[in-house]
C-alpha cells in the first residue's frame, strides 16, 4: 500500500489557545480581545476573497494553458507577442494591504542562425526566379513576421528553482549514507508464452546524503548487471538524514513494507515502498485519470473518467503539488475543486464547486494557476459577452483570489516541514494581510509560536516570529495619507475646555502609540540578536571544522568570538567551548580586518556595520561578517541585509539566503 498525503487535521484543531503571562507580548495582541469591524470582517469572509491589484493586459493572451506559477513565486503569462512575469513578493516594507507584484516583461524573438546569413538566404529565396519559391517565403509568418501578427506563445514552463541547489544535488545524490538489504519477496513475471513464473527478489535501499532513496531491486540468484530489475528514486524530504532501516507490517493476509528514514535533527519518517503515481488530464468537460500500480503481480494501470464536472469544456486545469490538489476550470468561468481520495484499487475525486467573488464571477476565463502553497489563484480572463453581443476589443485581466484563510496559512506555516519563509511567501502574504488589516499579531498564532520555539528553538521558528513582528511594527505606523501636516478645518465654535480636552485625548493617544511601538521594536531588535548568535556559532563551527590555520580565513574570527562571549544574553555553554577551542587553534593571535581606504583596524563592534577610528563606515556581511568592502556587493530580495561577493577563499561563507527574511541574495 502506499500512504498518500492528506490534510491531517483542521486549523482549528491545531491551533488550540495557549494563556500567555507575558506582558510585552500583550501589547501586540491588545486590539484583537476586543470585538471590532476587523474581526467582523474575518468572520464573514470564507476561504474564496478577491484581492486587489488586478494586472491589466494590453496583448491577446496565446497558448491552452497561459499562466505557469514558479515556486518562487514568479508567475508567467503567454501573450501573443511576448511572456509576461509577475513575481509575488512578501513585502514587509509597504503599508499596503494590496498584493505586492513586481512586473517585467521577456521579448521573445525566433533565431534559426546567425543573423547575416539568415538574411542572405531570405533574400535569396524572396529574388528567386521561380513564383512558388518567393512567394511562400513572403507569405510565411514565422520567417516574415510583418505579413501577419505571430499566433503567440503556446506554453510556459519553469525550470527547478536555483542552479547552486541544483549542483549541491547532484553531488550529495552521489554520496551514500546508510545502505540496507530488504527480506526477501517474491514477484510474478510473465513469460513470452503468457505463462507466470515466480521469481525470487530482494530489494536494496541505499539512503543519500540529500535524503533521497534510492531503491535497487535485484532477482535471484544474483548475475550480475542482469540481475538489475528496476531502480527508482525516493525523495524522503528528511533533514540530515543518518538512519535507515526496513519495516514490514502484515494484517488480514495483507502486508505492508517500507522504510524508516531517521535523521540527526530529529524527525523519523516512514517511507512506503511500493510506487503510485498519479496522471491526470482534461478533455472536454471530462477529466481522466490514470493510476499507475507496481505490485508484486507486476505492472498494473487503473484509468477511469470524473464526469458531471462541466455543462461546457474544461479550458484550464491547475495542480497544487503540495496536497494533490486539482482545480479545473470551464468556458462558462465555473471552477471545480477535486481532491483525490485513494483506495486500495482505485482513486476517487472529492467534488466541490468554488463559488468566485463578485468581480470574477460572469467573466470569459482564459486560463488559471495556482500558487506553489496553494494560497492563492491566478485567473487570467476578459469581459465576456456585453448585452448579448460580444465587443470589438476585448481587454484582458489577471487577478487572484485566495483559496485558503489567515488562519489555516497560519496552522500549515507551524506545521511545515520545509523550513524556508521564501517558498511560502503565498501563506505569508496572507497574514500580512491579516495583520495589516486588524493591526495584532493573531493570539492562538503567537501563543502556538512561543510554544514551538520554546521547545524546539528552529532558526525558521525565529524567522516567522520576526517577519510577525516586523509586520505589526509597519501597521501601527501612520499611514501617508492620515499624516498631520494638512490643516483641518472645523465647523462652528468650539470651546477653549472642549478643544484642551480633546487636544489630551488625542496627546495620549499618541504617546500610547509610541509606547507600544517602542516595545515591539525593543522585540524585533531581541530576535534578530538571536538570529545573529545563532549564524555567527554556525560560522564559527565551520572556520573551527575546515579551516587547518586560522588566519586563512576571510571570517573575523577573533572579532566574532569576542563580540559572542561579551554578550550578555548569551548563555550557551556549546558556544563558549566552541570559542574556547577556536582560540586554542588561534594562539593568541588576532588577525584583525583593515579599512582599505587608510589601513586603519576594523573593530568588531556591530555585527551590521564596520567604521574605523577614521570615520569611515562599510556594511557587513550578513554570512560571513566581513566588512563589504568591495565596489558591490549583493542585497537581499526584501532589501533586509547585505551580503559580499563570494570570494574563492570564502565561498562556503557567502553562500545561503538571507538569515532574517530567508529570501535570496542578488
Amino acid at each position: 500500500r502506499q500512504k498518500w498525503d492528506r490534510p491531517r487535521v483542521s486549523p482549528a484543531q491545531k491551533m488550540a489557545a495557549l494563556g500567555s503571562s507575558s506582558t510585552s507580548e500583550k501589547a501586540g495582541i491588545a486590539a484583537e480581545a476586543q470585538s471590532g469591524p476587523d474581526n467582523d470582517f474575518w468572520a464573514g469572509q470564507g476561504p474564496v476573497v478577491l484581492r486587489d491589484p488586478a494586472i491589466k493586459w494590453l496583448n491577446l493572451v496565446s497558448g491552452l494553458e497561459p499562466l505557469s506559477w514558479a515556486e518562487d513565486h514568479r508567475l508567467a503569462a503567454s501573450s501573443t507577442n511576448s511572456v509576461s512575469i509577475m513575481e509575488l513578493v512578501c513585502d514587509i516594507h509597504s503599508l499596503s494591504q494590496n498584493l505586492v507584484l513586481h512586473h517585467s516583461h521577456i521579448a521573445c524573438d525566433l533565431k534559426v542562425g546567425p543573423e547575416k546569413e539568415v538574411q542572405t538566404v531570405k533574400e535569396s529565396f524572396a529574388k528567386s526566379k521561380d513564383p512558388v519559391a518567393s512567394q511562400m517565403i513572403l507569405v510565411d509568418r514565422v520567417i516574415h513576421p510583418q505579413s501577419g501578427c505571430l499566433r503567440g506563445i503556446k506554453y510556459t514552463s519553469w525550470s527547478p528553482l536555483g542552479y547552486l541547489d541544483e549542483l549541491q544535488q547532484w553531488f550529495r545524490m552521489q554520496t551514500p549514507v546508510r545502505m540496507e538489504w530488504s527480506g526477501l519477496c517474491s514477484m510474478q513475471q510473465v513469460q513470452t508464452n503468457n505463462a507466470c513464473k515466480d521469481v525470487s527478489t530482494v530489494l536494496l535501499a541505499v539512503l543519500m546524503e540529500n535524503g533521497d532513496v534510492v531503491v535497487w531491486q535485484f532477482s535471484l540468484p544474483p548475475q550480475g548487471k542482469d540481475s538489475v530489475i528496476s531502480c527508482n528514486t525516493i525523495k524522503s524530504g528528511v533533514l540530515s538524514p543518518s538512519v535507515l532501516t526496513w519495516w514490514e507490517y502484515e494484517h488480514s493476509g495483507r502486508k505492508m513494507s517500507g522504510l524508516i528514514v531517521g535523521s540527526s535533527v530529529g524527525p523519523v519518517k516512514i517511507l512506503p515502498v511500493n510506487l503510485k503515481d498519479l496522471v491526470v488530464a482534461a478533455c472536454g468537460p471530462y477529466v481522466f485519470w490514470c493510476l499507475l500500480l507496481i505490485t508484486k503481480a507486476g505492472f498494473n494501470v487503473h484509468n477511469s473518467h470524473v464526469t458531471g464536472l462541466h455543462s461546457t469544456p474544461i479550458i484550464s486545469m491547475t495542480v497544487c503539488h503540495n496536497g494533490g490538489t486539482i482545480l479545473t476550470c470551464s468556458l462558462d468561468g465555473k471552477v471545480k475543486k477535486l481532491t483525490p481520495v485513494f483506495t486500495d484499487a482505485a482513486v476517487e475525486f472529492k467534488q466541490e464547486e468554488i463559488v468566485l467573488p463578485e468581480g470574477v464571477a460572469g467573466r470569459r476565463m482564459q486560463g488559471t494557476s495556482i500558487s506553489p502553497n496553494g494560497a492563492y489563484l491566478a485567473l487570467i480572463s476578459n469581459e465576456g459577452m456585453i448585452n448579448g453581443l460580444h465587443p470589438i476589443n476585448r481587454t484582458y485581466q489577471v487577478q487572484f483570489i485566495t483559496l485558503k484563510t489567515p488562519d489555516e496559512a497560519a496552522a500549515e506555516l507551524l506545521e511545515s516541514q520545509m523550513h524556508s519563509l521564501f517558498r511560502k511567501a503565498d501563506l505569508l502574504d496572507l497574514l500580512r494581510w491579516r495583520i495589516l488589516k486588524d493591526k495584532s499579531i493573531p493570539s492562538v498564532l503567537q501563543n502556538n509560536l512561543d510554544e514551538k520555539i520554546q521547545t524546539s528553538g528552529s532558526t525558521y521558528l525565529w524567522r516567522l516570529k520576526l517577519f510577525l513582528l516586523r509586520t505589526l511594527y509597519k501597521s501601527m505606523q501612520k499611514s501617508p495619507s492620515e499624516h498631520l501636516w494638512r490643516p483641518t478645518h472645523r465647523e462652528g465654535k468650539v470651546l477653549v475646555e472642549d478643544e484642551e480636552a480633546g487636544g489630551g485625548e488625542d496627546e495620549m493617544a499618541e504617546i500610547s502609540t509610541l509606547e507600544e511601538l517602542r516595545e515591539v521594536s525593543y522585540r524585533i531588535e531581541k530576535v534578530e540578536s538571536q538570529l545573529s548568535r545563532e549564524n555567527m556559532k554556525k560560522v564559527l563551527g565551520e572556520v573551527y571544522l575546515h579551516t587547518c590555520v586560522t588566519q586563512n580565513t576571510c571570517i573575523p574570527t577573533k572579532g566574532v568570538c569576542d563580540f559572542l562571549t561579551n554578550d550578555p544574553a548569551n548563555e550557551d555553554r556549546a558556544a563558549k567551548v566552541l570559542i574556547g577551542h577556536i582560540m586554542n587553534k588561534m594562539n593568541k593571535q588576532t588577525f584583525p580586518e583593515y579599512c582599505i581606504l587608510c589601513k586603519e583596524v576594523l573593530p568588531f563592534t556591530d555585527c551590521k556595520r564596520a567604521e574605523c577610528k577614521n570615520g569611515h563606515r562599510w556594511l557587513r556581511c550578513a554570512l560571513s561578517y566581513q566588512a563589504c568592502q568591495g565596489v558591490t556587493y549583493r542585497r537581499c530580495l526584501l532589501q533586509d541585509s547585505v551580503a559580499s561577493v563570494a570570494e574563492p577563499e570564502g565561498e562556503k561563507y557567502s553562500q545561503g539566503p538571507c538569515i532574517f527574511c530567508d529570501s535570496p541574495f542578488y
